[in-house]
């Protein structure tokens, strides 16, 4: 048995990250909650902070001091699963919580299979109870790693470990097979690439196109993955609802492959996997799907939000942070007619919790108010709306700025297109390209702050803020 320690403390210990908490109050696309605190250390961010430090005390188990070694308890308080250790690997980083995030990756890495993936459950501080890898667990894991990369830019540790665990996914987690929906993501190293099953809460789209965007020998797969993942999804869903299914097969037709055919406790992560691609990548694809969860939770109203229930709708069960707060997450990626309804979900939330030892709900509670408050920024473009990981060579350039009448954008590649928006995410101007310099007239955009999504030819995506004086 392991020594069990209760670890607290406030975040962004040890200082140093390149983006610490509490810093980014916004995101280039989607909406945000206007009734967000204005007061404390962490401002608008204070609530989400102190529910951090909740859920460290709660949740969090020192299982050695060298090398440090921090576990996620489980449901079953005894027993710790790879889905908790990548929830808290995403968090950590976000948290700019070095300490912690270094103890995750350590127990994910010591519990690991032969293919570099961590066995899906682990006996406390001991040993494996449950072998082979859930894919779900191991997409995470990797963002956290490509997250911490972007707050501890030198250490160097972490972008190999992403890079082992990336190479990983896509070699036994992204289908290869042409007969069993190939692209898509299975769910785990030990399924196989026969296996039909498939749990659309397990397809990350915005994911995918971070780990192109470092994996750039690889990006064909990797945009390949982003369509099989919405190609599945689209037959999945409901068009009434927007509600999906915990399991279908490889052509999206709901099934009980693995569960319950329900949208139910797999499912409910879907709302917060389509608001990370809307408000990191302004995919319209996650837009729609947003925008029809965002119509039936105004419709339900929030205090009705409970699951499971059938995918055409109904009434569930539980009111369990696990299906308010990731509903809530979808009304970031919809639009400014339900900001309202986004400011009574995230009321919500903060109210809705789950009683201990139940660690399922208030982990997903605790990773949407990270998003809902600013702290899920885009690991690539982080807050400034600039990658960061080309050389300065390579880099596009936008200039003047401020500008006035017309702005040039320069860049090494060519230059598909180029999308304006203004501040609530309407799109302005659509520009194509096709040279490597473009000229946008912007004499008739009025005085303000607009982003300018760049989309070049070797498939890189950028986003630049940009002021009309």
């Amino acid at each position: 048995m392991c020594k069990l320690y209760s670890v607290s403390g406030q975040i962004n210990s040890p200082a140093g990250a390149t983006i610490p908490f509490g810093t980014n109050s916004s995101y280039p696309y989607g909406i945000m909650p206007t009734n967000l605190p204005k007061t404390g250390v962490f401002g608008s961010s204070q609530d989400a902070a102190d529910a951090y430090n909740t859920w460290k005390t709660n949740y969090v188990e020192l299982c050695s001091a060298s090398p440090i070694k921090y576990r996620v308890r489980f449901d079953t308080p005894a027993q710790t699963v790879s889905e908790g250790i990548g929830y808290g690997m995403i968090l950590a980083a976000y948290a700019a919580d070095k300490n912690l995030f270094d103890g995750f990756l350590q127990y994910y890495k010591d519990y690991s299979d032969a293919n570099s993936l961590m066995n899906w459950k682990v006996n406390g501080c001991t040993g494996v109870i449950g072998s082979g890898a859930a894919s779900d667990a191991d997409l995470d894991a990797a963002i956290g790693l490509r997250i911490a990369m972007r707050q501890w830019p030198s250490i160097s540790n972490y972008s190999t470990d992403f890079s082992t665990i990336i190479n990983a996914i896509r070699t036994y987690e992204i289908q290869s097979s042409t007969s069993a929906g190939p692209y898509q993501t299975n769910n785990g190293d030990g399924w196989g690439m026969s296996n039909s099953c498939r749990n659309p809460s397990y397809q990350s789209p915005a994911y995918y196109k971070v780990f192109g965007a470092f994996d750039t020998s690889n990006l064909s797969i990797w945009n390949n993955a982003v369509i099989a993942s919405y190609a599945l999804i689209s037959v999945n869903v409901n068009s009434s609802t927007g509600l999906v299914s915990n399991w279908c097969d490889v052509n999206g037709n709901a099934n009980n492959c693995n569960g319950p055919n329900e949208y139910g406790w797999d499912a409910c992560r879907f709302p917060w996997r389509m608001a990370t691609d809307a408000i990191w990548w302004n995919d319209v694809n996650a837009q729609t799907r947003c925008t029809s969860l965002a119509n039936f939770i105004k419709g339900k109203g929030v205090t009705n939000l409970k699951g499971p229930l059938p995918q055409v709708g109904g009434t569930g069960s539980y009111h369990s942070p696990a299906f308010v707060s990731t509903w809530s997450c979808s009304l970031l990626g919809s639009n400014s007619s339900f900001q309202t309804t986004l400011n009574a979900a995230y009321s919500e939330t903060l109210k809705t919790q789950d009683a201990l030892p139940s660690y399922f709900g208030n982990t997903l509670r605790l990773l949407s108010l990270f998003q809902m408050t600013g702290n899920f920024w885009n690991p690539v473009l982080g807050t400034t709306g600039i990658q960061e990981n080309q050389s300065e060579s390579n880099k596009t350039k936008c200039f003047p700025s401020p500008f006035s009448n017309s702005f040039s954008i320069e860049s090494k590649e060519i230059i598909n297109s180029v999308v304006v928006r203004d501040l609530t995410g309407k799109q302005i101007l659509n520009q194509k390209g096709g040279t490597e310099k473009i000229i946008i007239n912007a004499s008739q955009f009025a005085t303000g702050i607009y982003f300018i999504n760049i989309d070049l030819a070797n498939g890189i995506r950028q986003t630049v803020k940009m002021n009309k004086r």
